[in-house]
C-alpha cells in the first residue's frame, strides 16, 4: 500500500484521506493536556506522531503529486482552489517537525521519529534506540522530504 500512495490524485488525499486524518488528529489534541485519558491509556504519542507523519506524507504529494498520478484540469483546479502548493508544502513540514519534536515521548515506535527527519540528518550508521516497525515509511518519508526541499516532485 505504501508504494501506491505515491500514485494517488490529490482530490483523493483532499476529498479521502486528509479529512479522517485531520479529524483523528483534532481527536489526539484534544486529549494533549492528559494523554492517559486517550484509549486504554497508553499509546497516545505513538498514535499522534504516527497521525502526523500519515499527515505530512499525503500534503507532500498534494504539493509535489506524482507525474503518474493521473489529474484532469478540472481536478488541478479544484485542488488547487482547496490549497496552494505553498500551504501543502509548509503544512508538510510541520507536520514532520512535530514528530520530531516530540519524538521522546514515542512509547513503542520510535522508527517514526528517523522516519521524519530530513535525509541529511539521518544518519544510518549511527542510529540508537529502538526501532520496532518497518523501514518502508522511513523510505518514503525521507523521499518525500528531499522532494520538499528541493521544490522537486518525486
Amino acid at each position: 500500500m505504501v508504494g501506491a500512495i505515491s500514485h494517488t490524485p490529490r482530490t483523493v488525499f483532499l476529498s479521502t484521506i486528509i479529512p479522517p486524518l485531520t479529524q483523528s488528529l483534532s481527536t489526539l489534541a484534544s486529549h494533549s493536556s492528559k494523554p492517559s485519558s486517550y484509549g486504554n491509556g497508553t499509546g497516545y504519542w505513538d498514535d499522534y506522531a504516527l497521525a502526523q507523519l500519515l499527515y505530512g506524507v499525503c500534503l507532500r504529494y498534494v504539493a509535489y503529486p506524482n507525474l503518474e498520478a493521473v489529474e484532469s484540469e478540472e481536478e488541478k483546479k479544484s485542488v488547487e482552489a482547496k490549497m496552494s502548493k505553498e500551504e501543502a508544502s509548509k503544512k508538510a513540514e510541520e507536520s514532520f517537525k512535530w514528530v520530531i519534536e516530540n519524538g521522546t515521548k514515542i512509547e513503542l515506535d520510535h522508527q517514526l521519529v528517523y522516519a521524519a527527519r530530513k535525509p541529511l540528518e539521518v544518519n544510518s550508521a549511527g542510529r540508537k534506540g529502538k526501532y520496532s516497525m518497518q523501514n518502508a515509511i522511513q523510505v518514503k518519508v525521507h523521499a518525500a522530504l528531499q522532494a520538499l526541499d528541493e521544490g522537486r516532485r518525486l
